[in-house]
C-alpha cells in the first residue's frame, strides 16, 4: 500500500492512488469551470495525477508509516519534479494518445511537460531545507546520487500501474532548481506559456487544497441591479460612470479594458459599479499602501452613498487590514499589488496566503480584477514580470473574468503586455 500521508491513530491513511485521483479530478472541474476549454482540463487532470508522484519513493512512506522520524530530504516535490523530467519522452506521448492534449497547444513539445514538471516542483512553493549551520541545502545532488533508486521506487509501486504503461528505469537526471518561468517556449510564445504554467499551477494546487479540507467548496457572490444615482450627483457624470461599467459587465468576448483619465473623472466609481453589478468577486490591486488605504475609504463612501453593501475589505502586507463585512468573504477586495501577486509565489500557502482574508492565488484568476494607477507597474521589474504573466494567464485562457486597468497616466499598454482586446475610455 503506498500512502500519500502519514497514518492516523487507527493505523489507516488516504492511498496516494486515491488523494491523486481526487485531485486529478477536481483540478480539471476548476480547469473547466475557468477556461471552457478541455486541452487544459486533460492537462490538469494529469497535472493532478502526478502532483504527489513523488511520495511514492521508500524514504517517504517510512515517513507516513512512522518507520522515520524528521522531515524528509529530498521533498515530495522535488523527487516528483526529477520524476517528470526523466520521462518526458512517455509523458509527452501519454499527453498526446491519452489526455487529448495535442503537442500544438504547448506550442513545442517539450512545454507541457516542463509546465507540469514545474507545477510539480513548486505546488508547496520551494521547499527549502537547511543544513545544521543554517545553509541551505540544494536537492539536486541528492537528487542525481539517488535518481535511479528512485525513480524504479516509483515506477514500480506507482506510475506504471496508474498510467497503464512501461516507464523507463534507466535514467540518469543532472538537472538544477528550476525558476518558475516556462521554458521550450520563444518570442510572442513565451509570456504564453508562462501565463499557462501560472494557471496550471494555481489551479493545481488550489485543488489539491480543496481535496485536502483545507479549503471550502466555491464562494458565489450576487449581482446588484443598476442603483439610483445618490442625490446631489452630476447626472452626466454618474451616467458616464454607469455606462462605462455596463459596457464592462455586460461585454461578450471583451475582458481586457484600459480607462485612461484624469484625476477627478469617476474611475473609482466605475471600479464600484463595475464589482456591484457583476456576479463576480473583484480584486482592486494598487501599488501602494497609501493608496490602496485611500481607495478603501472612498469606496466605503459610496456604499453609504448608494445604500448598498456588498463588503469590502483592506489586505496588505500579508494580512487583513480591515473591513466592513462581517464574515471572511468579501466581494471587493483592496490591496497592494505586492500582496496579491504574492499569492502565486507564497506556494505552501496560496490557499490561506493573505492572514484574515479568504482571498488566494486561484481568486486573482478568476474574478474580476482592477489595476489601479498600472502604469506604476512599469517601474518595478519583478511585479511588472508577475502583472504580465498574469494577465497573460486571464487575457488568453480564463473566459467569463474582466481585467480593468485604470490611470491617470495614458500608457499604451499593448507594446509592452498581453492585452490584445479592450476598450480605452
Amino acid at each position: 500500500m503506498v500512502y500519500a500521508k502519514a497514518l492516523n491513530n487507527e493505523g489507516t491513511a488516504i492511498t496516494l492512488k486515491e488523494h491523486s485521483e481526487a485531485v486529478a479530478k477536481k483540478a480539471r472541474e476548476l480547469a473547466l469551470t475557468l477556461t471552457g476549454d478541455d486541452r487544459i482540463g486533460n492537462l490538469l487532470y494529469v497535472a493532478g495525477l502526478l502532483h504527489d508522484v513523488g511520495k511514492a519513493t521508500s524514504h517517504m512512506q517510512d515517513y507516513f508509516t512512522g518507520k522515520s522520524s524528521g522531515e524528509p530530504s529530498p521533498y515530495h516535490s522535488e523527487i516528483g519534479w526529477m520524476w517528470i523530467s526523466t520521462q518526458a519522452a512517455q509523458i509527452k506521448q501519454y499527453l498526446k494518445d491519452n489526455a487529448a492534449v495535442p503537442e500544438a497547444f504547448c506550442k513545442t513539445p517539450s512545454v507541457c511537460v516542463d509546465i507540469l514538471a514545474k507545477s510539480v516542483f513548486y505546488h508547496h512553493a520551494r521547499h527549502v531545507q537547511y543544513d545544521d549551520k543554517h545553509k541551505e541545502i540544494d536537492p539536486v545532488s541528492d537528487l542525481t546520487e539517488h535518481c535511479s533508486e528512485y525513480v524504479q521506487e516509483m515506477n514500480s509501486s506507482y506510475a506504471n500501474e496508474e498510467f497503464h504503461m512501461e516507464f523507463d528505469n534507466d535514467v540518469q537526471f543532472d538537472g538544477k532548481v528550476p525558476e518558475l518561468k516556462s521554458s521550450g517556449a520563444t518570442g510572442s510564445q513565451s509570456s504564453v506559456a508562462d501565463g499557462l504554467l501560472y494557471l496550471v499551477r494555481t489551479i493545481l494546487v488550489h485543488a489539491d487544497h480543496m481535496v485536502s479540507g483545507n479549503l471550502s467548496d466555491g464562494k458565489s457572490f450576487s449581482a446588484y441591479p443598476v442603483p439610483n444615482m445618490p442625490e446631489g450627483w452630476d447626472a452626466k457624470r454618474y451616467g458616464t460612470s454607469k455606462e462605462i461599467a455596463l459596457g464592462i459587465t455586460g461585454s461578450s468576448g471583451i475582458k481586457n479594458h484600459v480607462i485612461n483619465a484624469p484625476a477627478g473623472f469617476g474611475k473609482t466609481s466605475i471600479a464600484y459599479l463595475t464589482a456591484l453589478m457583476s456576479s463576480n468577486r473583484t480584486v482592486i490591486a494598487c501599488p501602494t499602501k497609501f493608496i490602496a488605504d485611500g481607495l478603501y475609504d472612498s469606496l466605503n463612501e459610496l456604499e453609504n452613498l448608494f445604500g448598498t453593501r456588498v463588503g469590502i475589505e483592506l489586505v496588505y502586507g500579508g494580512k487583513r487590514q480591515k473591513a466592513s463585512c462581517e464574515d471572511s468573504m468579501c466581494k471587493i477586495s483592496v490591496g497592494t499589488i505586492d500582496t496579491f501577486v504574492g499569492t502565486f509565489v507564497k506556494g505552501k500557502n496560496m490557499g490561506n496566503a493573505i492572514e484574515g482574508s479568504d482571498i488566494c492565488a486561484y481568486d486573482i484568476l478568476s474574478s474580476n480584477v482592477v489595476f489601479d494607477e498600472y502604469h506604476e507597474l512599469l517601474d518595478n521589474n519583478a511585479l511588472f514580470a508577475l502583472f504580465v504573466n498574469i494577465l497573460s494567464a486571464r487575457t488568453v485562457f480564463v473566459k467569463d473574468a474582466k481585467t480593468v486597468l485604470m490611470s491617470a497616466t495614458p500608457v499604451n499598454l499593448r507594446s509592452v503586455a498581453p492585452v490584445r482586446d479592450g476598450e480605452n475610455t
